[in-house]
């Protein structure tokens, strides 16, 4: 099999689905970290189109983990400053 024929590898978003289960949302960033972790599987066995789409998803539950992290730390500091 000719390697330079196959389309590149997407990008697994591994690194910013990490970091966004340590500082942001833990749930929602354990989501991104398996989606993320599966990417260079499907590639490498040959599910080009479903590494993408696990790609795609990873990026979208990392932003989705950092939306709902920041979300929560400003309303935790709204709630203590009032207090």
């Amino acid at each position: 099999m000719n390697r330079s024929a196959l389309p590149p590898c997407p990008k697994n978003h591994m690194a910013m689905a990490i970091i966004s289960t340590i500082f942001c949302c833990l749930p929602f960033g354990i989501v991104a970290i398996v989606k993320a972790s599966q990417v260079n599987s499907f590639y490498m066995n040959g599910f080009y189109e479903r590494a993408q789409i696990s790609a795609n998803d990873a990026q979208k539950w990392t932003i989705i983990s950092v939306i709902t992290g920041l979300l929560s730390w400003g309303c935790w500091c709204g709630l203590n400053f009032i207090n």
